[in-house]
């Protein structure tokens, strides 16, 4: 998404440029909006009258704006902005506001949630949300559904053990961006693994500020349309683009969490700066405790109640040596028997697509 901005407010400039990680363009005069090109458009009152606001939307009916104005409106110039799709933001407003203000009226037509798409994050780094999201993953195929899982952390590629790949979310970014991609050339640069299709998360560390979200939920919603769930690996930073988009457009939102106060502390952090800003709420997510140990002081219901978030689960601590990475299957019922409850849980929800058949996608 481009977005250009007529403004002097270099505090909501950051803001956009924060939350889209998008380009954008700094005009320096009124002028310049004529052969403007871009998708949204961020401008103070000061620099246009509301006659010029029609005269704008003459020759530029279709760019999303937002107009920053001094104090609140009357109803005539209420009725202006509504007739043109102008959609005015009170400057004495919080900056939390203007947040959510952009991430809905901008992202509005690539963001939609849906419930066969699933994202994984965690409370703090290697909290086990990569493990989590495979073995969930397996444990869906089991019950015959066509899985696949997304690396969107784009701190961690979560390369698997023992099932190497040649491509990455980094490899394949830019043919999405550029919509050179359907299905069938993503079905080249998945891995399988125990059933399930899986891409590797970003590899390039450089560039992990440099992704936009458009292209994000366009690789999203290219793969909804194949398989039965999509689980969305986002890490445990959620200052990406990744992280964010990947919980915005998932219906069901899995939060993987430790038996530590740092668990707690960090999560809380992040929920407050980065997720209540664009409107997810404590109440959208499910708590999984992962390496749960009965006889760890700090009990599932003491995360629960200080982070706000609802148990969904707790998956038991195993050892691991020998393993090839995912650990359903591995050797230990009990940690089996733990993801196929989640996953029969899931799978209770509304889901826009139909359970297939083993053999329709058997080959």
């Amino acid at each position: 998404m481009k977005v250009a901005t007529l403004s002097n407010h270099v505090d909501y400039i950051q803001i956009i440029e924060g939350q889209l990680q998008s380009e954008v363009i700094k005009l320096s005069s009124v002028d310049e909006l004529d052969k403007l090109k871009c998708d949204a458009l961020l401008v103070d009152q000061e620099f246009v009258d509301f006659s010029s606001i029609i005269d704008f939307r003459d020759v530029q009916p279709s760019i999303k704006t937002i107009l920053l104005v001094d104090s609140p409106l009357n109803e005539t110039q209420k009725r202006i902005c509504n007739a043109q799709r102008i959609v005015p933001f009170y400057k004495e407003n919080s900056r939390d506001e203007f947040k959510q203000l952009i991430l809905q009226e901008w992202l509005e037509h690539i963001v939609k949630q849906n419930q066969n798409v699933i994202s994984i994050s965690g409370t703090h780094s290697q909290s086990g949300v990569t493990q989590t999201a495979l073995s969930l993953g397996v444990a869906l195929r089991e019950l015959n559904y066509k899985v696949c899982v997304i690396g969107l952390n784009f701190y961690n590629p979560g390369e698997i053990i023992g099932f190497p790949s040649e491509f990455s979310f980094d490899s394949i970014y830019h043919s999405v961006s550029n919509h050179l991609f359907d299905a069938e050339g993503l079905k080249k640069q998945l891995i399988e693994i125990h059933g399930i299709q899986y891409l590797v998360g970003n590899r390039n560390f450089l560039k992990k500020n440099k992704y936009h979200p458009e292209p994000i939920h366009s690789l999203i919603n290219i793969v909804k349309e194949e398989y039965d769930f999509v689980i969305l690996d986002l890490g445990s930073i959620y200052d990406t683009s990744g992280a964010l988009a990947g919980i915005m457009a998932s219906g069901t939102k899995i939060l993987v969490a430790n038996q530590d106060e740092y668990s707690i502390r960090n999560f809380n952090r992040w929920f407050d700066q980065f997720l209540s800003p664009i409107g997810i709420q404590k109440e959208d997510l499910l708590m999984v405790v992962n390496r749960f140990d009965p006889i760890h002081l700090i009990k599932p219901k003491k995360i629960e109640e200080e982070t706000g978030v609802t148990l969904f689960e707790k998956i038991p601590l195993i050892p691991v040596d020998g393993s090839d990475g995912v650990l359903y299957n591995y050797y230990v019922k009990s940690y089996n028997r733990f993801f196929n409850r989640m996953a029969k849980g899931i799978t209770t929800l509304p889901t826009e697509k139909k359970k297939k058949s083993f053999f329709s996608f058997a080959r």
